[in-house]
């Protein structure tokens, strides 16, 4: 089965603004350390890491509730894969500016796939 992550909340939560230049290693490897932050339930750090797009939007206990409850019933985490990465000045909802798209096909459980879309800005 495989499911991609597009609700408004989940749009907003897998938002990462972080000083973010072109696409490069060190935004990618950016990108890594943020997910890693989630996984582990670290969400007080991932939410500092954040940028202020996302910290505007959701305080650090929204972020909690949201990513435990889009994650639930997905099953343990298994491996992640960057499929897709996009530079582009304009998404929607919000102001034009430098933004990286990071796109992850990740497992859980048995055979459950998820599309993880992560956004990076310049700050």
């Amino acid at each position: 089965m495989h499911r991609q992550l597009t609700s408004t909340l989940l749009a907003c939560l897998l938002t990462l603004c972080l000083h973010a230049g072109a696409a490069s290693p060190a935004s990618e490897d950016a990108a890594w350390q943020w997910l890693a932050l989630i996984d582990e339930c670290d969400y007080a750090s991932a939410w500092e890491q954040s940028g202020s797009l996302m910290r505007d939007s959701l305080d650090q206990a929204a972020l909690a509730q949201a990513i435990d409850m889009a994650r639930s019933n997905l099953g343990e985490l298994g491996k992640r894969d960057l499929v897709g990465t996009e530079q582009t000045r304009r998404l929607p909802g919000v102001e034009d500016g430098n933004y990286i798209v990071f796109s992850f096909l990740t497992g859980f459980g048995d055979d459950t796939l998820v599309t993880e879309t992560l956004t990076m800005s310049l700050e």
